[in-house]
C-alpha cells in the first residue's frame, strides 16, 4: 500500500508539523546544538562520579550509563531516585548482556542535569553499599536477580 500512495498523501497533522519544521528551521538547528552541548556536559559530569563505570557516547537526547555495580543496583537506584528526588531514570539492565547495571538517562536542561548529578553523587554509593550488603547476606545471588 505504501508504495502506491503518492508522496504528498499525508494527514493534516503531519502536514502541519512539516510546515512548522520548515518555518522554524534555525530555531530547530539551535535546539539540536544546545542539546548536544548539554549532553556532552552531562556525560562529563556523570563520568566523574564514583560508582559509574562508563558513559557511552550518544548522538541522541539520552545517555547510556554502566554502573560499577550489579544489576540489582540499577533497579534500586531507579526506585530511590524517583521516591526521594522525583527524578526518573530508566533501568535497562535486562536489555544489555552482563552482570552490571545500566541506566538510560535523558538529557534535560542544565539545571535539571545538575540536580540529577548531585542526587547520584549522594545516593549511588549508598545504593551500591546496600546492594552489596544484601548480596553478601544472601550469598551473592540477590545482587544479580
Amino acid at each position: 500500500v505504501g508504495r502506491r500512495l503518492p508522496i504528498w498523501n499525508m494527514n493534516s497533522v503531519a502536514e502541519y508539523f512539516l510546515e512548522l519544521l520548515l518555518k522554524f528551521r534555525p530555531e530547530l538547528a539551535a535546539s539540536f546544538e544546545r542539546t548536544a552541548r548539554d549532553r556532552e556536559e552531562l556525560r562529563e559530569r556523570l563520568r566523574a562520579l564514583l560508582g559509574i563505570a562508563e558513559v557511552y557516547p550518544s548522538g541522541g537526547d539520552f545517555l547510556l550509563v554502566r554502573l560499577d555495580a550489579p544489576v540489582a543496583a540499577g533497579r534500586t537506584l531507579r526506585r530511590v531516585l524517583l521516591a526521594e528526588e522525583a527524578i526518573e531514570v530508566k533501568d535497562v539492565s535486562n536489555r544489555i548482556p552482563g552482570d552490571s547495571a545500566h541506566l538510560r538517562i535523558a538529557v534535560r536542561k542544565p539545571d535539571e542535569n545538575q540536580l540529577l548529578t548531585d542526587a547520584l553523587r549522594r545516593l549511588l554509593p549508598v545504593v551500591i553499599d546496600q546492594v552489596a550488603a544484601v548480596a553478601s547476606a544472601h550469598g551473592d545471588r540477590a545482587a544479580s536477580h
